[in-house]
């Protein structure tokens, strides 16, 4: 699955063999709908054969519906982790964005069963 990026939504990419990236800014209208095909994604590619997953999420900004959604997202990703998928994410945050790595040091903590890496972009 692809999805282009637009002013308000990031790029996506789902791909078969268990990488998702998702890059940009998320301030979506409507972010139960854009991230509902993401999350139906996610619980296809976790209900077939899974062994591992890898998340790359890169944000320039995010809206608090989003922060909702990735809620859901990393729900999801904890389960499938503690069902023997070898689970890789890494949250992405450009040098000095104090308050995205602040967000992906928040998510880390509470996904702490996770092998969640916050990784500054210089």
């Amino acid at each position: 699955m692809h999805i282009e990026s637009t002013e308000k939504t990031p790029e996506v990419c789902c791909l078969e063999k268990g990488l998702i990236s998702i890059e940009g800014i998320s301030i979506p209208e409507n972010a139960f709908e854009f991230y509902s095909k993401i999350l139906k994604w996610l619980e296809d590619y976790l209900e077939g054969d899974a062994k591992e997953l890898k998340v790359k999420l890169y944000f320039t900004y995010c809206n608090t519906s989003t922060y909702q959604m990735l809620g859901a997202f990393f729900r999801l990703i904890s389960d499938a982790s503690s069902s023997d998928v070898d689970v890789d994410l890494e949250w992405y945050f450009d040098e000095g964005d104090m308050d995205m790595e602040d967000v992906g040091s928040d998510y880390a903590k509470i996904y702490s069963g996770l092998d969640f890496k916050v990784l500054e972009v210089k």
